[in-house]
């Protein structure tokens, strides 16, 4: 079994979605990931929410082993609702360029050259960011 939270999200237009999640930053990852408009409030309306132990989300691992040559966002390992959709946009430092991310799930490849671009979730998941010299 799993313990996690239900996040509330309103946004601008007073809409609210709820989202179970491990914590606010993967809710508001969710969210980001699903929609076009920011929130305006989140909160935690339930705590400790049991779900069954295969009910689980896969992980984002983000790998930038070049920092000087730029940032990816998001920067950090998250996890998201199987399925998702999430943003990944490359900003290189002066003096050098995006080249191009790389997707490995369940052992496939996939090189991506979209900046930024918008991947799909699948399973658990290892994003690669390379630069070149500009």
């Amino acid at each position: 079994m799993t313990v996690k939270n239900e996040y509330t999200v309103i946004d601008s237009n007073n809409d609210t979605e709820k989202i179970i999640a491990s914590s606010m930053d993967d809710a508001l990852i969710y969210w980001n990931a699903n929609n076009d408009i920011e929130p305006l409030q989140v909160y935690r309306s339930k705590q400790g929410l049991v779900v069954a132990q295969d009910v689980t989300d896969p992980e984002v691992t983000v790998v930038n082993s070049e920092t000087a040559k730029g940032t990816l966002y998001p920067s950090a390992d998250f996890s998201v609702n199987e399925g998702s959709e999430v943003i990944f946009t490359a900003v290189p430092a002066s003096g050098y360029a995006f080249s191009k991310l790389t997707k490995v799930t369940a052992g496939v490849t996939t090189e991506i050259t979209d900046n930024p671009a918008k991947i799909k979730i699948t399973g658990d998941t290892v994003i690669t960011v390379t630069w070149e010299t500009a």
